[in-house]
């Protein structure tokens, strides 16, 4: 083997043994060869060398936000069936205290009964103390407040207070972010999560008891997480206590992520980055041209029909700059595709607008904005993904920062949907994964640019 690897004997001896590391990659690839395995025992000798240069929970955790981001686009809305919820023998007028429930379909009876019943409310507010690792519950709750605009839901969640990876090798804060995603991409009600941190472990223990909760203006239940029992109480003192207790836990918990629902709270969340920020990422399909469009654009181009047009030029123009700022300041990397400059040229729309403020930009201002592209790629600003980069074909755009991150994506309904990244572990992890892509996985910079102006030739 070290004859055929090239590789002195004695530290292939080193290797072997577990005293050193394999040198290369391809040094791991002419061992594979060597010892003729198959494709899938070559892909557990690589992985695990990953693992051995990377370290285990990193491996891990960028493998699970690479599993995150090229998903993204996979998630389709699909039609839940409420009907096994609905139950006959379950009557909550009839009894006037507490009720004990035992056993997972009657207890997912007995949670939807009381969501759904919140939900067809005025001014509906639920208020969760739930981890969103059941799937089922889930789907309850996105059944429920599915075109519920004037629903209110808190939901309170334990995250894990390390950063090892579970043991099946997920990064649980990561996964529950993965979870509660569905919410803001099919529903519309005001839907906020908090999060306090504790042992993962521990918390999801069998002996945690009843450490669920849900409150509604009429019901409050208590449950196990594994949802095999539950008791259900209907005593208004009783309701005014658990009241009280979550709203005092809910005090000491923190945003995980914040809904930006407005164009003009987007303008003032990138008015308030700090732009001293040592190195940024920026990834989507079509890339950030913001930076690069002229500031007689927003006149131009913004519907005739806005209100408060004037105002909203203004505050396009500022945002126009901002990002502006953010380009010259050298320290972010802009991520795109090939895919993306396509459909920029092919339809003139911007990811980072909503359709309806604006009209397709004219293809002549088009070819003005991959000129200053192409200038940007040559200055190693931009840079492209080739087609086979495990994320090239997601939906979702992101900008991270050490401190400041956002997710950008279209829902179900075709709104953008903004979510600023406010739980430091997560920015953690995305900040991660987009700063070690490696290389490989880009073109270089003369094959970029030497791609982007044969795209402007074929038009």
């Amino acid at each position: 083997m070290a004859q055929y690897c090239g590789v002195d004997r004695s530290n292939m001896y080193k290797i072997i043994n577990g005293k050193r590391n394999p040198g290369s990659e391809e040094l791991v690839q002419k061992i594979a060869d060597f010892m003729r395995l198959t494709p899938t025992e070559r892909r557990e000798l690589l992985e695990a060398y990953e693992i051995t240069i990377t370290g285990y929970e990193t491996y891990y955790r960028r493998k699970n936000v690479q599993d995150f981001i090229s998903n993204f686009s996979m998630r389709k809305e699909e039609t839940f069936d409420s009907s096994p919820y609905f139950s006959s023998t379950l009557d909550y007028s009839q009894f006037t205290d507490t009720l004990s429930i035992n056993g997972k379909t009657k207890l997912n009876h007995a949670l939807y009964g009381i969501l759904a019943l919140e939900s067809q409310k005025k001014d509906g507010h639920i208020k969760l103390l739930f981890q969103p690792d059941s799937d089922d519950f889930m789907d309850i709750l996105a059944s429920i407040s599915k075109n519920k605009k004037n629903l209110k839901i808190d939901h309170i969640i334990c995250l894990n207070n390390t950063d090892n990876i579970t043991s099946d090798k997920r990064d649980y804060n990561l996964s529950c972010l993965q979870k509660i995603i569905p919410m803001y991409n099919t529903c519309l009600c005001d839907y906020t999560p908090f999060c306090y941190y504790d042992s993962i472990n521990s918390h999801n223990s069998n002996f945690n008891l009843l450490s669920s909760l849900i409150i509604t203006s009429e019901y409050a239940i208590t449950f196990s997480p594994q949802l095999q029992y539950g008791i259900l109480f209907t005593s208004k003192s009783t309701l005014q206590k658990f009241c009280s207790i979550f709203d005092e836990l809910k005090a000491e918990t923190t945003p995980i992520v914040c809904k930006i629902d407005s164009i003009f709270t987007q303008f003032e969340y990138f008015n308030n980055l700090n732009l001293g920020e040592k190195a940024g990422y920026s990834f989507q399909q079509e890339p950030c041209v913001m930076p690069m469009v002229p500031l007689s654009f927003p006149e131009k181009y913004l519907v005739s029909t806005l209100p408060d047009r004037k105002n909203f030029v203004i505050s396009v123009k500022e945002y126009i700059q901002q990002k502006s700022e953010i380009l010259k300041t050298l320290s972010t990397h802009f991520i795109f595709t090939e895919e993306g400059i396509r459909n920029f040229l092919q339809t003139g729309r911007l990811s980072e607008l909503p359709d309806s403020i604006y009209i397709p930009i004219e293809y002549s201002d088009r070819v003005l904005i991959m000129r200053n592209l192409i200038h940007a790629c040559q200055n190693n600003n931009y840079v492209m993904l080739r087609p086979d980069a495990p994320i090239a074909n997601s939906n979702l755009c992101i900008y991270v920062t050490v401190h400041n991150g956002y997710l950008l994506f279209s829902s179900n309904t075709k709104d953008l949907v903004y979510l600023n990244l406010e739980e430091p572990s997560l920015l953690h992890a995305f900040y991660d994964y987009l700063s070690s892509l490696d290389e490989s996985l880009f073109y270089p910079t003369e094959e970029t640019v030497k791609i982007l102006k044969n795209l402007l030739k074929k038009k």
